[in-house]
């Protein structure tokens, strides 16, 4: 649909990066997503089949400011490690991997934001270090955000195995440099 989250069960393409795909929830009458605040500030995310992977993306979007996240991999082997990810206000950040463009008021059951571009979901991606044992469980704990109402969720999660393009959060800058500098 041109508005709302995409039909349930069905896959997306990020707008931002194109080799990024996500599955969204077979159901969005049932437990189906991660969430973290200050009062959650823990929640697990176990693969359904753990496998061995070279970067993660997360698919996600904030509400009342962006917040700090830390997320910690562990793996087969016994080994983890641990990233931090930025999860972004769902309104007027970009990049963004996808636009619902309008949303409801659950107070007032009203329809707002139609066609307005938001709100918006957006990615944070990552290399793994351990690219030889199956990825078996995500932690992810809230870390900060603007204040006490700032709460992220994690909508779905994008794999990838094997060699990958670099990840550049901002464009490169020109800079001039004398040999061997």
């Amino acid at each position: 649909p041109p508005t709302g989250l995409p039909p349930a069960g069905s896959t997306i393409t990020s707008l931002a990066l194109a080799d990024h795909h996500y599955q969204m929830p077979a159901s969005y009458a049932v437990n189906n997503f991660i969430y973290v605040d200050a009062n959650n500030p823990t929640a697990n995310l176990t693969p359904a089949s753990p496998a061995v992977y070279s970067a993660l993306s997360f698919l996600s979007a904030n509400a009342n400011g962006t917040n700090v996240n830390q997320c910690i991999m562990q793996y087969a082997d016994g080994s983890q490690e641990t990233n931090i990810f930025v999860s972004r206000d769902w309104f007027n950040n970009a990049p963004y991997a996808y636009a619902a463009n309008g949303r409801i008021n659950l107070d007032n059951k009203t329809f707002q934001y139609i066609n307005s571009g938001n709100p918006r979901l957006y990615e944070a991606q990552f290399v793994l270090g351990n690219t030889t044992s199956p990825l078996t469980n995500v932690v992810i704990q809230y870390i900060e955000g603007r204040d006490a109402t700032t709460r992220a969720v994690i909508l779905a999660v994008s794999a990838a195995t094997g060699a990958i393009s670099p990840i550049l959060g901002e464009n490169p800058k020109d800079l001039a440099t004398p040999e061997g500098g």
